[in-house]
């Protein structure tokens, strides 16, 4: 196993390589790693300038910087690539994070990749990632459910592919209709189906086991997938498990995904936002239907806080509930 160092300055460990980049990262305790996409790829310095700005905005110093990922039009030639790596320390040198001479230091990962269809002009930046300080409350060891907005059918691969860990699916069961679809949240999502709008107690039940062992349960508040791009009225479904189990609920939202189809039939890449905000937590125990309702809006709320203003449906101008008690317990 290859030997880390720390980064004390940008608040992750790194896997020294050679002087243009290191071979991966890790965050230090009391960080976090979040990675950002550009909505269109920028040219290097105009990434960099963007990184800055943004991690200014942010609360966070420049040397949070700890990767990023690249495309360019073609491989490199031997002196391009010498040329190319001059010019991109020459920035992480003055954000304090590249040293140069015999003992160089160079922290942050990278990758280049130069892609088949649709290659950039010029070398450009496609994403980064940086540090921020840990979230507290939620545990990545630790139970919670996971409310997502429900735009597309690609919410379903698209949770899977953010979540650091693996989750059980509540899901529609007309997805068993589709024998692709009923092997993907199968399989790969261990669902538990759930027959709507019927009070399916035995699914609620097998949720709520998932949840007392310590597991992950996502599932779309909604109940089912938005006709109208924005958020419909939330089914209590999700407070109902959150006060049966005592787990935080974490908010998550994502939009862009519901254009894939229409891009890829164009050989084109679809921009997609994720966002994940604080954790709620309720009371544990018993909680009527009125309470079960209150808790509901307050999840849905805290989706919408999060979604641009179109996206919001009929949570978008009713004034948001007193919210439940931030944190875990």
């Amino acid at each position: 196993m290859s030997a880390t160092a720390a980064f004390p300055p940008g608040g992750y460990r790194y896997i020294p390589a050679v002087f243009q980049y290191s071979s991966g990262i890790a965050a230090e305790p009391g960080f976090a790693i979040e990675r950002a996409r550009f909505a269109r790829p920028l040219p290097l310095a105009a990434g960099f300038a963007n990184v800055e700005a943004y991690l200014q905005s942010i609360g966070r110093p420049v040397t949070a910087f700890a990767a990023c990922e690249l495309r360019s039009p073609t491989p490199f030639t031997e002196q391009g690539f010498f040329d190319f790596n001059k010019g991109y320390v020459a920035t992480l040198e003055r954000w304090g994070i590249y040293t140069g001479g015999d003992k160089f230091v160079n922290p942050v990962a990278r990758t280049n990749v130069c892609p088949m269809y649709d290659p950039p002009r010029e070398p450009v930046m496609f994403a980064f990632s940086y540090t921020v300080a840990a979230r507290a409350g939620v545990s990545p060891r630790g139970t919670f459910v996971l409310a997502v907005n429900h735009l597309s059918l690609m919410d379903l691969p698209l949770v899977l592919t953010v979540l650091p860990r693996p989750a059980t699916l509540l899901a529609s069961g007309h997805l068993r209709r589709s024998a692709l679809m009923d092997w993907f949240v199968s399989d790969l999502g261990r669902a538990i189906y759930i027959a709507r709008g019927e009070g399916d107690r035995g699914a609620l039940d097998r949720a709520l086991e998932v949840l007392r062992a310590g597991g992950v349960l996502a599932l779309g508040p909604e109940g089912t997938r938005s006709t109208t791009g924005g958020l419909g009225r939330g089914h209590s479904g999700v407070a109902y498990l959150a006060t049966a189990s005592g787990a935080p609920v974490l908010p998550l939202v994502a939009w862009g995904q519901e254009g894939l189809t229409r891009a890829w039939t164009r050989l084109r890449r679809a921009p997609i936002e994720v966002r994940i905000g604080p954790p709620l937590q309720f009371p544990r125990g018993h909680a009527s239907a009125a309470q079960l309702r209150e808790y509901t809006d307050q999840v849905m709320h805290a989706l919408a806080a999060q979604l641009p203003t179109a996206y919001r449906g009929v949570y978008g101008s009713a004034a948001a509930p007193s919210p439940g008690r931030a944190g875990g317990e």
